[in-house]
């Protein structure tokens, strides 16, 4: 999915737009075919997000649609690793790994 190319909602993210949709999918059997809908849904709920964070590391030798994707995949990850009732908040969870991974990306390109 190419982040950069959906409109950013102009309502930020919040945390309480995961927690259904997390549950959703980690409610379906593994090879489910509603879970790349699911996981889709919570990446276009993440855009605003995504934006956000990946905007912090511009000017750090990366362009912006690269950013976005890198943010796009750590979210995905992040998506995989967690779980609701060790992990508690989604946004919490996710924020510092996408961070995380666009640092290292930035560092390690540039």
């Amino acid at each position: 999915m190419l982040v950069q190319h959906l409109p950013v909602p102009s309502t930020p993210t919040r945390a309480d737009e995961f927690t259904p949709l997390l549950a959703q999918l980690q409610g379906l059997a593994d090879g489910d075919p509603r879970a790349g809908l699911v996981r889709e849904e919570v990446v276009i709920a993440a855009v605003p997000l995504l934006h956000h964070i990946a905007y912090r590391f511009t000017g750090r030798g990366l362009p912006q649609d690269q950013l976005l994707e890198i943010a796009a995949a750590a979210l995905n990850a992040a998506v995989d690793r967690f779980t609701q009732a060790r992990s508690g908040d989604f946004l919490a969870y996710a924020v510092p790994r996408i961070a995380d991974e666009l640092r290292r990306r930035c560092h390690t390109e540039s």
